[in-house]
């Protein structure tokens, strides 16, 4: 791993400003996908200490991901708690289709986890969120701080602008906003403008990115 990208979220109709997911970037020749599937369980939870760190000097607020299966931690949650860092930090679900493989008391612990970090003052957002999981979820009552459309759903979804406005509107029934990931061009910055998407995420913000190294 050779630093952090701190990827501007773009908000359409929220007055929220400042808002970057931090996202590790790996040595040229490799993938973030191989360098997160080969990290411990442990080496995950040193990473997000590690991210939360990194940002603590800067302005603004920032997004940190953190998987299901670290949010089945009670001690970590805890841990996160005791910074008492939510009106700086906000917590991405990485995999809400991992909640599927749990059974109901695991999950439960789960649903437990997230209304401990809301109760905290930390907003919780559901990232990579595809239409199977909304029901597991919805089992929770929670209704999430955000929910995000990963880019290849939005590409599967956006070649009908009536299409994803149905999707938004089904989303909404488990976040308060959409976040849509993925916007590459002017084109697809219209499509979620028209779907009434809330913010936005990806290469066509470029120039707004930001990068922290380890070096």
């Amino acid at each position: 791993m050779t630093g952090f990208r701190l990827e501007l979220i773009h908000f359409l109709r929220r007055p929220l400003h400042g808002v970057r997911e931090v996202l590790s970037e790996v040595s040229a020749g490799g993938t973030a996908e191989d360098f997160f599937r080969d990290l411990s369980e442990e080496s995950k939870k040193q990473l997000f200490c590690q991210q939360m760190a990194s940002v603590l000097p800067l302005s603004g607020r920032y997004t940190l991901n953190l998987s299901v299966s670290m949010l089945a931690d009670a001690a970590f949650v805890e841990q996160i708690l005791a910074q008492k860092l939510g009106r700086k930090i906000i917590i991405e679900i990485q995999d809400p289709g991992s909640l599927l493989r749990l059974n109901s008391v695991e999950q439960q612990t789960i649903f437990t986890a997230v209304k401990r970090l809301s109760a905290g003052e930390y907003q919780v957002w559901l990232d990579d969120l595809y239409p199977e999981h909304l029901y597991a979820w919805s089992r929770s009552g929670l209704i999430f701080d955000a929910v995000k459309i990963d880019c290849h759903l939005f590409r599967q979804f956006s070649q009908s602008a009536a299409v994803f406005a149905r999707l938004v509107r089904r989303y909404r029934d488990a976040g308060k906003m959409v976040v849509v990931e993925g916007v590459e061009s002017l084109e697809d910055y219209i499509t979620c403008l028209q779907g009434a998407a809330d913010a936005l995420q990806g290469y066509f913000f470029r120039q707004e990115w930001r990068r922290l190294s380890l070096h």
